[in-house]
């Protein structure tokens, strides 16, 4: 998945969700920095368990 598609994806669902970036990183057990970092600049230090961690919270909710 693009870096884009990523910030996109978060973005859209804390909006439809009504989530703030800490609320996402407490219910997806990811740190609120790595929120942060995806969002603005991609996913270049983060792991792909966390990605895939974030992904499948997303999708699973």
């Amino acid at each position: 998945m693009l870096n884009q598609n990523i910030a996109d994806l978060i973005i859209n669902y804390e909006l439809q969700h009504n989530l703030t970036d800490n609320t996402l990183a407490f219910k997806s057990h990811i740190s609120v920095e790595k929120i942060h970092q995806l969002k603005t600049t991609g996913n270049n230090n983060i792991s792909d368990d966390d990605i895939n961690r974030i992904l499948q919270y997303i999708e699973k909710n």
